[in-house]
């Protein structure tokens, strides 16, 4: 049975009553007032949705899904999806922006601004409001240009914009705006006049900008066949009515916003603020506000064949019963005590699944690291290979097709929120609606970037299209600004004192004497203020300028701290010139001396040669003369032979037998006839090797270095692996004794188990033979004495039965049993 109409008064009534949910405010109409306000309401009023639409999940018969499970597939026409204005393939940045942010919208920005400025100047502390003039349109896109330089050039406030500090100032926002014109515009920004406006709305301060960009969306692109529906919230901390907590965010605090993404593309469709119980919706009996939710935001796109993937807080089984009989499918995660759930088993192990239908609506309980549930309109009850191998057993990751249809089209929302917190031109303010604004202004420019890549098939970065938006803002509404005249001078850089400009005081001239001083040129030549002729004490040396200031401590610290570091400087590098001098000059000192030994040895030699040559007859005097220099060159302090093991082992591989005689020292000395007969030596020239520069020995130093270097790092590795073995080993050792220990407890314990059977055994027994069998067990386990053996023989043959009345018996004599282990 359809709903009755209502009348004008009763929608009045409702819209006072706290109670009752405000319905759709977002009419198209350009008026704020309340008359015209009220029939769009009736109109939406009129038109509810019939309650036999919404399906009794009470009488759906879940059943176990098998592989005849036919989901729903409805047929959905593509050709008339995408960007609906035609624009040429040469569309530029400016072009996309402007179908969005248009001249009209600006143009009634700009009107209310200027109202509202107005009402600020008649306002007793108006301030620097008194020197306001009104805005225009192309002064206000210069505006928006100059936020969405702010978004990329961060700085901490709004002032520091325009700093005149050399550190970190940005000349360019000079060229722009001023200070205070910029923080003017800003201060009275506002977006409808609140003379006219709607009181009840709560978005009434943001509502013509809201409605006009969300017509807008929707009339720019038509989505594709894959929507998808999630919340986004912006951060606000200060008080506001409808502000919300949402732990799972990122901000936790802020507005909350429904949105409508296309899948495909990542283009936002629509969106929804969330009020509380006045949002923008038409709430329908039997979905909720959730369900009410997403059926609001399908409304255009209902009977059409597209494709719905959503959260759990959207999910039901109502929910995608209704949206299959408008043919749109349905696919996301929900809550398993959802009205109308089928009941799944409790416990599951890793990766089992579990599948329930009702016709083509498909419930899935999967357990991956904790248990997911999946409720599908349009995804068969089979497992499909996830593209991913287990790493422990190498095979291919199967999951149910819900879940991948899920995880691959639910995300564009998020997407969108990571995309915009990089490049974001919300700023803190103390007005909501201000930032909301700039919001709107982010994700219209997101979905220019969109338009503009589907037009043009071309892929930049979102902050090079920001950048190439922002120059074209420029061109088209930028008038240059003359340069800034008078004001504050810039401040010095602080480098300027710190290299060799020091201030110093003015040499003392004959005449003068004391009282010596100088023009300062800074107030003898300066232009923004009267010229002056000031005299000074002070100047700096280099530049040979006087300058009037005082000669400050740290300024002299500076000075003489330069002096000392100089100073010292100079005096290390004549230590370590002097050093190096010494070393050098002893180096060769040590081989003047090497070589003139070497020398006087091989001229004895040729002349002790030539002497035996000469004299062939005589035979006593060579051979006393051959001792004798045999002995001096074992007195020598560097000999012959030791020369000749050097030359060895410099060049390594020479064979040579000369060398060999002469520098062994187990060979006999020649006889005399063998020198007589020997065949004159070749005299040759000595040649000495080239004394080592300095360079050769400053890099065959580095290299020992280096390597002693690389072997120290090595043996700090091997330390460090070794103490690490050594702990790994100790650890080992622990574990193998605790093990060991275990064992034999466990032993122990199988043995007092074993004794404690027997025990019993033997004192229920009657007795006679049984309990003499249980004897030898006993003795072996306990070790008992020969006396205690006796006594418990006696028991055993039931000797000693009378005596238990008297407390004795064979249980008096376990206190004294001995030897338990």
């Amino acid at each position: 049975m359809a709903r009755r109409g209502i009348t004008v008064e009763e929608v009045v009534n409702m819209m006072f009553d706290d109670e009752v949910p405000i319905l759709d405010f977002s009419s198209e109409s350009e008026s704020d007032s309340d008359d015209d306000l009220i029939p769009q309401l009736v109109e939406e009023v009129l038109v509810p949705i019939p309650q036999d639409e919404v399906p009794p999940v009470n009488e759906l018969g879940w059943q176990f899904a098998n592989s005849d499970h036919r989901p729903c597939d409805f047929v959905f026409e593509a050709s008339g999806s995408g960007v609906q204005p035609e624009l040429p393939s040469t569309v530029t940045e400016y072009d996309c922006f402007k179908l969005f942010i248009s001249d009209e919208l600006v143009g009634h920005v700009v009107e209310e601004t200027n109202t509202f400025a107005e009402e600020l100047k008649q306002r007793s502390e108006a301030g620097k409001m008194e020197r306001w003039v009104g805005t225009t349109v192309a002064e206000f896109f210069t505006f928006i240009a100059t936020v969405l330089i702010m978004a990329v050039v961060r700085k901490k406030s709004l002032k520091e914009y325009w700093t005149t500090n050399c550190m970190y100032q940005t000349p360019f926002f000079k060229t722009l705006f001023s200070q205070d014109r910029f923080l003017l515009i800003m201060r009275a920004l506002h977006f409808i006049n609140n003379t006219t406006m709607n009181r009840l709305d709560p978005l009434a301060k943001i509502r013509p900008i809201l409605s006009s960009l969300t017509l807008k969306f929707r009339e720019v692109f038509v989505p594709f066949k894959n929507l998808c529906i999630d919340e986004s919230l912006l951060l606000w901390k200060g008080r506001l009515a409808f502000r919300q907590y949402i732990p799972s965010k990122r901000h936790r605090f802020g507005i909350k916003f429904f949105i409508l993404c296309d899948v495909l593309t990542g283009y936002v469709q629509d969106l929804v603020i969330y009020t509380g119980s006045t949002t923008d919706i038409v709430n329908i009996d039997g979905l909720g506000v959730s369900g009410s939710v997403v059926v609001n935001m399908l409304k255009p796109y209902l009977e059409k064949g597209h494709a719905l993937f959503t959260d759990n807080w959207y999910s039901s089984p109502t929910l995608f019963l209704y949206l299959m009989k408008h043919r749109t499918g349905a696919c996301g995660t929900v809550r398993a005590k959802r009205k109308g759930m089928p009941e799944f088993r409790k416990k599951m192990k890793k990766d089992e699944v579990e599948m329930k239908c009702a016709g083509p609506l498909l419930a899935v309980k999967w357990h991956d690291k904790r248990d997911v549930h999946v409720l599908s309109t349009i995804s068969s009850a089979s497992m499909a290979d996830s593209g991913k191998v287990d790493f422990n057993t190498g095979e291919h990751k199967m999951k149910p097709s819900c879940v991948l249809d899920y995880n691959k089209n639910m995300g564009a929302v998020d997407r969108f929120d990571m995309r915009n917190s990089f490049v974001e031109c919300t700023r803190k303010t103390m007005k909501w609606y201000k930032k909301i604004f700039f919001h709107l202004v982010d994700c219209a420019i997101h979905n220019a970037y969109i338009v503009h890549q589907q037009v043009t098939g071309q892929v930049i970065r979102p902050q090079a299209f920001r950048e190439n938006l922002v120059r074209q803002l420029l061109e088209h509404h930028h008038t240059p600004r003359n340069a800034p005249t008078g004001g504050r001078p810039s401040l010095d850089t602080p480098l300027r004192l710190k290299a060799r400009h020091f201030p110093s005081e003015v040499p003392q001239t004959a005449a003068q004497g004391n009282s010596t001083r100088r023009h300062c040129r800074v107030c003898l030549h300066s232009s923004r203020r009267p010229r002056q002729r000031k005299l000074t004490r002070f100047f700096c040396a280099p530049c040979d300028t006087a300058l009037l200031l005082s000669l400050q401590s740290d300024n002299m610290a500076l000075k003489a701290e330069h002096t000392q570091t100089v100073s010292q400087l100079s005096s290390q590098a004549d230590s370590l010139r002097s050093s190096f001098r010494e070393q050098l000059r002893h180096m060769q000192d040590e081989h003047r001396g090497t070589v003139e030994t070497l020398q006087l040895q091989i001229s004895r030699l040729e002349n002790q040669l030539f002497q035996l040559q000469k004299e062939p007859n005589t035979s006593l005097v060579p051979l006393q003369q051959g001792k004798k220099l045999m002995q001096e060159r074992k007195s020598t302090d560097l000999p012959l032979f030791e020369l000749e093991s050097m030359a060895r082992e410099e060049g390594e591989g020479m064979e040579t037998t000369e060398t060999e005689s002469v520098s062994s020292t187990g060979t006999a000395l020649p006889s005399l006839e063998q020198l007589l007969t020997s065949p004159d030596p070749k005299h040759e020239p000595f040649v000495w090797q080239v004394e080592p520069t300095k360079e050769e020995l400053t890099q065959k130093l580095s290299t020992a270095t280096r390597s002693m270097e690389h072997m120290n790092g090595l043996l700090h590795e091997t330390e460090a692996t070794n103490a690490m073995l050594m702990e790994q080993i100790t650890l080992l050792k622990s574990e193998v004794r605790r093990l060991e220990r275990n064992q034999e407890r466990e032993k122990s314990l199988a043995n007092l188990e074993y004794m404690k059977n027997v025990l019993l055994q033997f004192i229920f027994l009657r007795s006679g033979s049984e309990r003499q069998a249980l004897l030898p067990v006993i003795h072996t386990m306990l070790q008992l004495s020969p006396e205690e053996k006796n006594k418990l023989a006696a028991i055993a043959h039931g000797e000693e039965e009378g005596e238990r009345s008297r407390g004795s018996g064979w249980t008096s004599y376990l206190h004294s049993w001995s030897g338990i282990r």
